[in-house]
């Protein structure tokens, strides 16, 4: 089977007044600048394990040497922790307002809690090297959309060509979706060592 990760995002998960405050938080953002090199922004001196941010596998090293002592052929791109901005979030209660706990000041929209906030070098140097799976390691598989889109199934519409998964499918990639896809075994994986970090969306095969 081939399955979509996504955040399992623990102590709001998305829900009550906190809503999309809770995944940038959690997440934050991932990318890339003009000279190739990967840098995160989000907040700290927390930061999970394994998170996907920005359609991105981002990791400790802890976990990253754990993953690739496990496969092969993958690889993962040292991150450069750009902006760190300090909130220490873990202790607020996941159901009260989220403004209770934040001066709304300059915060209009969820990302407005790393774009708004100041570079926190304390922050940033209690925190973990953080690593990126490198896609360029990784199969391609090819996937087509079978049916409309609907939100509260965001897979249904997919399938993967089943000819395009190769016989040992750890993670992937694909053309013209974004995300990191995982195999069985992967699955498997971190559901043992990292339980409740991700969710698995199955998607099925077609010929």
């Amino acid at each position: 089977m081939v399955y979509l990760l996504d955040n399992e995002v623990p102590c709001a998960a998305g829900k009550g007044m906190w809503g999309d405050y809770a995944h940038v938080l959690w997440a934050g953002f991932a990318s890339q600048d003009e000279s190739g090199v990967g840098y995160v922004e989000r907040t700290g001196p927390f930061v999970p394990d394994a998170y996907l941010a920005s359609n991105s596998l981002i990791c400790t090293e802890r976990v990253k040497d754990n993953i690739v002592s496990n496969t092969q052929g993958i690889l993962f791109v040292p991150q450069e922790k750009r902006k760190i901005v300090r909130v220490e979030w873990r202790s607020w209660d996941p159901a009260g307002d989220i403004f209770h706990y934040i001066d709304r000041g300059d915060i209009n929209e969820p990302e407005d809690l790393v774009e708004a906030g100041l570079h926190d070098l304390v922050a940033r140097d209690l925190m973990p090297s953080l690593w990126k799976l490198d896609e360029a390691t990784l199969p391609e598989l090819e996937i087509k959309k079978i049916g409309k889109y609907d939100p509260r199934r965001p897979v249904s519409h997919l399938a993967v060509v089943k000819n395009s998964v190769p016989s040992r499918c750890f993670f992937a990639k694909s053309r013209n979706f974004l995300g990191v896809f995982a195999g069985e075994e992967a699955k498997c994986f971190l559901e043992k060592n990292y339980p409740g970090f991700f969710r698995y969306s199955c998607i099925p095969f077609c010929d």
